[in-house]
């Protein structure tokens, strides 16, 4: 089974949901359940003193009081906005961008089908045409709608964000709670849960910062609250989690994305892709997730487009790696990610800084590290040792053995 890392968030007058709230035990290189850890969840602890209403008024307060560290300068930016339309100048692909198939099915003359790199389930109308083929997007379905449906599912209906195909909207949603020690379901109308949009926050891809394949590149948690918990704490449930995050199908999502966008700009020539066997390893497994899939955890200002994406050029010991910068919900001031997702040959090399020179970027090709990824690679996390479970910490979550 694999190891859970729970970070607690011990509530008195209200959520901190900043990952500079707490100092939680150094994390170390020698620590193997940090090194493998997959599953993450963001425990709340609430101390009530007074009513609820007041405690209520508090968190709302200490949420509004963020503090943010400066934006970083990501060259190739792209904003993604709700609502906006498809475009028409879309680019044609003509191949699947994962295994190069020319037909949706084998031998069936049918053309390939349209890729949204960024999901419509987020919102999002980015799209390549004639991009994917049937057997690239079940692979794809089979991380990507556990996203969508288990670490997003309650936060895309608060938001309001439209579906990909219309149905009527769940009526229940289930929250877990924790009641001496143990795990317990209750569920919740929409208006009454306390939802939440979480994300795992990471130090820089190891291909960036060298750290080797075998550890960790988990940081700590991203949160924000989209609902009040008066409910949970009427009920007398003062110790609850947020949705599971599995890092395997996380960082395959964020994969999936980078590597989309990335053909969508330079096309399937314009770089020799590392991912997409990644992506398309439909086996649960991924040791080496965090060579290449990486973020910043500092706290980032919100801005004013719903996603954002970019991509650069990284020069390490005289190789050429493409990385693409990807920030869901950065409305609300979400953390930023990136991704590895090909190296450049000379040629390539010419034609990626053609394209960034064009759009006014210079000197784009050695960018300072402080800009583009956290240069803070000691990490810090609490982790739940897999056997234990008290009133402080989460019990295990399934999964591969």
């Amino acid at each position: 089974m694999y190891p859970v890392a729970v970070f607690h968030r011990n509530v008195v007058e209200g959520p901190a949901l900043s990952s500079d709230s707490e100092k939680p035990e150094p994390w170390t290189p020698n620590s193997p359940a940090t090194a493998k850890t997959r599953f993450l969840r963001l425990l709340f602890t609430y101390t009530i003193h007074g009513d609820a209403q007041q405690a209520n008024d508090v968190r709302e307060s200490a949420l509004e009081n963020r503090a943010f560290a400066p934006s970083p300068l990501i060259p190739n930016l792209h904003g993604l906005f709700p609502n906006d339309p498809a475009d028409p100048n879309r680019p044609r692909i003509g191949k699947c961008i994962y295994c190069g198939a020319s037909e949706y099915q084998p031998n069936s003359r049918r053309p390939l089908a349209e890729e949204h790199p960024v999901s419509e389930g987020i919102g999002s109308r980015y799209s390549l045409d004639e991009a994917s083929c049937e057997q690239c997007e079940i692979r794809i379905n089979k991380f990507e709608t556990p996203v969508l449906q288990k670490m997003f599912h309650g936060a895309r209906e608060r938001l309001g964000i439209r579906r990909k195909k219309r149905k009527r909207k769940q009526q229940n949603y289930l929250v877990s709670a924790i009641v001496a020690g143990k795990e317990t379901k209750v569920t919740l109308s929409l208006s009454d849960h306390p939802t939440m949009l979480c994300l795992p926050t990471f130090g820089a891809a190891g291909i960036i910062c060298g750290r080797p394949a075998d550890m960790s590149g988990i940081a700590s948690m991203w949160g924000i609250a989209l609902a009040p918990h008066d409910e949970m704490i009427r009920r007398g449930h003062l110790q609850f989690s947020s949705p599971v995050i599995d890092t395997v199908h996380f960082c395959q999502y964020i994969a999936k994305m980078a590597h989309g966008f990335a053909v969508g700009e330079l096309g399937l020539s314009g770089f020799t892709s590392v991912l997409f066997p990644k992506i398309l390893n439909d086996t649960n497994v991924w040791d080496d997730r965090f060579l290449f899939v990486g973020g910043d955890y500092r706290e980032i200002a919100p801005s004013d487009a719903q996603h954002e994406l970019g991509w650069g050029i990284f020069d390490s010991g005289g190789t050429n790696y493409l990385v693409v910068f990807v920030r869901i919900f950065s409305n609300l001031g979400a953390p930023w990610f990136h991704a590895v997702v090909g190296t450049l040959s000379a040629a390539q090399l010419e034609h990626a800084l053609a394209v960034t020179e064009a759009r006014g970027y210079k000197n784009d090709k050695n960018p300072d590290p402080s800009q583009t990824v956290s240069p803070m690679l000691r990490l810090q996390v609490e982790v739940a040792p897999p056997s234990k479970t008290d009133a402080g910490q989460v019990p295990q979550s399934p999964g591969p053995a």
